[in-house]
Order: structure tokens, then C-alpha cells, then sequence
């Protein structure tokens, strides 16, 4: 008798706790932290300068300055994120921001222009515990690369066409 009350009694805990192991959310894997994609240019500065300008025309900026050469991007956040197509959702509580440096430079007496871009995402698990630093896939990053380069190829044809 004593053996069946506590067998019901321990039956709701039971199903209470497969309930919330049943509902847990499986966390997506965190892409890991890599370092920044980068990529060399080799055009006068102020070309390239307004190439990245124009591959970040449609991101809010928040810093711009072609004499240090960094380009800073204020937070990106809900449906103006990058929408990845390899992933299936976006991730609530999703935030980043992109930082844009240009360094000038000569290789063998030939200008030469380093432009590095960095993605630092955060996410926000719940209101009240702060923001965790998330790495980033660099799709994004190589994507904004790519349309650097091809602003320059494109000015560069439009240059020799109009001579």
C-alpha cells in the first residue's frame, strides 16, 4: 500500500520533468570564432575607398573615416540581418555589427591596398543575461569582398571606356 502512494505521487514528477526535457530547444551549433577575411587591392586608395563605400551603402554606418581607413557599421539587428541560405531559421536575439579597415601599402613599387572585414555578432539567450560573442560562417564577409572588387573592376572598365 505505502509502495503504490508513493509510486503515484512520484508519476506527475515524472512526467513533469520528460515534459521539459521533451521541450528543451536544440541549440544550433555556433559557428566558431575565425579570423577576419581579408583581401588585397591592387588600385589608388581612394578608388578602393569608395568601392567599400558603395559595397556598404545599404548597412547603417556609424563611422567613416577614409584618412584611417576604417568603416564602422552601427548594430544590425531583426529582419536587416543577412539571411544566410544554408541556414533554415534566423536566431532571435541576433545582433552584429561590421568593421571595415583599408591599409595602404606598395608591393614592389605598385600601390596596394589591404581591406580586412570583420563581422562581430553577439546574441541575447534571454532578457535578463547579456549579450555572448558568436562567431561568424564569413559569407558575409567574403560576399562584401567580392563587391569591393567588382565596384573597382566595374569603375576601372568605366574609366578606359570614357578614354
Amino acid at each position: 500500500m505505502q509502495q503504490e502512494t508513493a509510486v503515484i505521487f512520484k508519476m506527475p514528477l515524472l512526467i513533469l520533468a520528460l515534459f521539459f526535457i521533451g521541450c528543451a530547444d536544440n541549440p544550433i551549433a555556433d559557428p566558431p570564432i575565425k579570423s577576419p577575411s581579408q583581401r588585397v587591392f591592387y588600385d589608388n586608395y581612394d578608388k578602393v575607398w569608395r568601392a567599400v563605400q558603395l559595397a556598404l551603402r545599404k548597412y547603417p554606418v556609424k563611422v567613416n573615416t577614409m584618412e584611417s581607413g576604417i568603416l564602422e557599421t552601427d548594430y544590425i539587428k531583426g529582419d536587416k540581418l543577412f539571411n544566410d541560405p544554408n541556414e533554415a531559421k534566423t536566431r532571435p536575439g541576433l545582433r552584429y555589427k561590421i568593421i571595415v579597415r583599408a591599409i595602404k601599402g606598395k608591393i614592389e613599387s605598385k600601390s596596394a591596398i589591404k581591406v580586412t572585414v570583420l563581422k562581430n555578432a553577439e546574441i541575447q539567450t534571454d532578457f535578463f543575461s547579456g549579450f555572448k560573442a558568436l562567431g561568424s560562417n564569413g559569407l558575409e564577409e567574403e560576399l562584401l569582398l567580392y563587391r569591393i572588387g567588382r565596384f573597382i573592376e566595374i569603375d576601372n572598365a568605366l574609366t578606359k571606356a570614357s578614354k
